[in-house]
């Protein structure tokens, strides 16, 4: 039993840490992306109809990518502190109140499945921005 304990302990903590570092990734990608398009937009370019849209459409997912990260991130951030303020309890008070506890691990609960909901908003964003992004650029260079 105490084996199997410190396995899960093992790979919860590498999850947190993969977890951390993917979105860490995916922020600087987002961000990276946005000062790319940006500092290649020239003032003398005359834009196509089509070329506007996609770029716009791009930069919108793109931004709201980078949102979700933002709000995830501290989402991540109040789990964690929820989770060692019932721990805090815990070892406090072995007679602390059930109810408290309970309405903590409620919260906590929240925190986790916002967390994973943007984590998940985050890739999609990112995978539709930056495909808008490569199909502006294919129309801007006259690759398609």
């Amino acid at each position: 039993m105490d084996d199997n304990k410190e396995r899960f302990i093992r790979w919860q903590t590498r999850l947190i840490e993969h977890s951390s570092y993917i979105n860490n990734l995916l922020l600087s990608i987002g961000i990276a992306i946005i000062g790319f398009v940006f500092s290649n937009l020239s003032s003398e370019y005359k834009f196509h109809c089509c070329e506007k849209l996609f770029l716009i459409i791009g930069l919108i997912f793109i931004a709201l990518s980078v949102l979700f990260g933002l709000v995830g991130s501290f989402s991540r951030l109040f789990d964690f502190k929820t989770t060692v303020s019932v721990i805090r309890l815990k070892i406090k008070n072995n007679n602390c109140k059930d109810d408290e506890i309970e309405d903590l691990r409620k919260l906590y609960q929240i925190f986790g499945r916002i967390t994973w909901l943007c984590f998940y908003s985050q890739v999609v964003c990112l995978s539709l921005g930056t495909i808008n992004i490569t199909v502006y650029l294919f129309l801007k260079y006259s690759l398609i």
